[in-house]
């Protein structure tokens, strides 16, 4: 029956394990026609529409992270301040011990001019390809021998 083919079909993109998702479409829709399409289409949509939740709910996770993130900087943030201010260098705990060190790496940079003030010698240029001058060649049928216009790709639109 359709409906076992799609079930199996739709256990094998939800497993955990990556299996292979070699089926004959071919077959299934010279079997079950419209009946297999219209099935194959809601599968398509759910999984869509599934990918979606994950998106959403891996976006919240993301600001939760975010958020937990700078709460904890800012504790830092604070009790660096406050060590610094009253000369403390280091409190010790029961657990844990607290210091108040140098930041490692190089020193940032803090430029006091303007890009077009700092002397040419200062300032590096990255050669970049003009994609839109690339296109509008090619696309008014000039030859280029370092481009060339890709075929469009294609994809499954459902209505």
């Amino acid at each position: 029956m359709i409906i076992d083919d799609i079930e199996s079909f739709e256990s094998l993109l939800f497993g955990e394990e990556e299996e292979d998702l070699d089926i004959d479409i071919s077959f299934l829709l010279h079997h079950y026609g419209s009946d297999f399409a219209n099935k194959f289409s809601e599968l398509i949509l759910n999984l869509q529409a599934y990918a979606e939740a994950k998106k959403n709910l891996a976006d919240k996770f993301i600001r939760q992270y975010k958020a937990c993130s700078q709460r904890a900087l800012k504790a830092k943030s604070i009790l660096a301040s406050y060590m610094e201010k009253e000369g403390i260098e280091k409190i010790e705990g029961s657990s844990f011990s607290i210091s108040l060190v140098n930041t490692g790496g190089k020193t940032s940079i803090k430029y006091l001019k303007e890009l077009t003030e700092i002397p040419e010698e200062y300032i590096s240029v990255r050669p970049e390809i003009n994609t839109a001058k690339v296109r509008k060649a090619l696309e008014a049928g000039e030859q280029l021998d370092f481009a060339e216009l890709e075929q469009r790709g294609k994809h499954i639109r459902i209505k």
